[in-house]
């Protein structure tokens, strides 16, 4: 069974990977994001939205929140990174309207 959902995720992934790469309109996003791999991938449903393509719904992981020593100064860089990130990608997408 497992051997089954990795191969299903793989023909899952192959065809989103193609279906991005046949729609995928060459455009440079250069907007100015912080230097994080949550900003990055932003910057990425943000140029994937100013290309046109015509997903409904992006994901984007921010991970690190199950901790359980250090908790507070964890999560408090990590909501500063969630609000940094998404603070930035709302002002891009409103720079377009």
């Amino acid at each position: 069974m497992l051997l089954f959902n990795l191969y299903k995720t793989l023909i899952e992934t192959c065809s989103s990977a193609g279906y991005i790469y046949e729609n995928y309109k060459t455009i440079t996003n250069d907007y100015e994001y912080p230097n994080t791999d949550f900003a990055k991938q932003l910057k990425n449903v943000a140029t994937f939205i100013e290309s046109g393509i015509s997903t409904k719904v992006y994901y984007v992981s921010l991970t690190g929140f199950d901790t359980h020593v250090k908790q507070l100064n964890q999560h408090e860089k990590l909501l500063q990174t969630y609000a940094e990130g998404i603070s930035t990608f709302i002002k891009n997408m409103k720079s377009k309207t």
